[in-house]
């Protein structure tokens, strides 16, 4: 089962939807404005990714594009389009001004949260790259093939650029739960038992339990993304036919991330070579993951969009 056009999507980002309201708003005071745009100008939670359709009118000709300042800083660019010629004359352009402020007091107040929710998985990955070197280079290439993943499906079915960036950033957190696995268990150089192995199968609720704590301290429950990140953690070891742990869910009963991370995880543990075993060459991680989508362990969308990477890149896979 995979993410197939009339599967659930993630919920839409609720910038979007008060960036939304406030078009409404602006069209009722300015009619020919068509198009609202807002670009994050700074800000390490977007590094400059656009948070709400970037793209103005194809058959734009008339545009006022406005920077918005925190403190004397740029801190976005609201912009107004529309398809007439000439369309906003000196005193519309002032409301305009005026429009752009409110709007630029909505976007600052949504990365403000955001921003701490960063910050704090942020602290929450470092801890974890701490304990363990290889856990630490594990955490970020799966990182970085979760981010391609989402990014493939963006393009196919219309996941916003705030969720690629949430599933490139806490995909980090992904392991963070084995900061309380006993090093012996941690970090043996061999196999382990069946008894070591039931012990390790505890990170994943040793992590929601971690980040919960993290998210309520910092009074962060609520925020956009957290949930993201709870699935993250939670549906990592989740398989499409209930093999997986800790819950043993099914198909879509496993939130789209945890698809995303699943895959990600599984190329990486398969392709990097432990003390106890050889990981197999990129071609043959690629042969492995697609005989795992198609026994309905690994979500087949997610598989085919890391593939099409892989082999984009000459099958080499990102540095660590």
């Amino acid at each position: 089962m995979g993410l197939e056009p009339s599967a659930p999507l993630p919920p839409v980002d609720p910038l979007q939807e008060q960036l939304l309201q406030l078009q409404q708003r602006v069209q009722a005071v300015l009619p020919q404005v068509e198009r609202l745009t807002c670009d994050r100008v700074e800000g390490q939670a977007q590094q400059g990714v656009p948070i709400y359709d970037s793209c103005p009118l194809q058959r734009c000709r008339s545009s006022v594009l406005l920077p918005v300042r925190h403190n004397g800083s740029p801190d976005c660019v609201v912009g107004f389009h529309a398809s007439g010629a000439a369309a906003f004359s000196e005193a519309e352009q002032a409301t305009l001004e005026a429009l752009a402020e409110l709007i630029g007091l909505t976007v600052h107040s949504h990365f403000l949260a955001l921003g701490s929710l960063d910050a704090a998985a942020q602290l929450a990955h470092d801890f974890a790259a701490l304990r363990d070197f290889e856990t630490g280079s594990h955490l970020n290439r799966v990182a970085q093939y979760a981010r391609q993943i989402a990014e493939v499906l963006a393009e196919r079915h219309g996941l916003s650029s705030l969720y690629v960036e949430q599933i490139g950033r806490f995909s980090r957190l992904h392991d963070i739960g084995k900061i309380g696995i006993p090093d012996a268990v941690l970090l043996k150089q061999g196999p382990l038992t069946p008894e070591e192995r039931l012990v390790m199968n505890t990170h994943v609720d040793l992590g929601l339990t971690m980040i919960e704590k993290v998210l309520d301290q910092h009074a962060l429950l609520d925020q956009p993304g957290a949930e993201v990140l709870r699935n993250l953690i939670g549906h990592h070891h989740e398989r499409l036919d209930g093999s997986g742990y800790p819950q043993g869910l099914k198909g879509e009963e496993i939130s789209l991330e945890g698809r995303i991370i699943a895959v990600a995880d599984v190329f990486d543990a398969i392709t990097n070579t432990r003390p106890y075993r050889q990981g197999l060459t990129v071609p043959e991680g690629i042969t492995e993951l697609e005989r795992l989508a198609a026994a309905a362990q690994l979500d087949p969308n997610c598989v085919a969009a890391l593939v099409g990477v892989l082999r984009g890149q000459g099958a080499q896979g990102p540095s660590t």
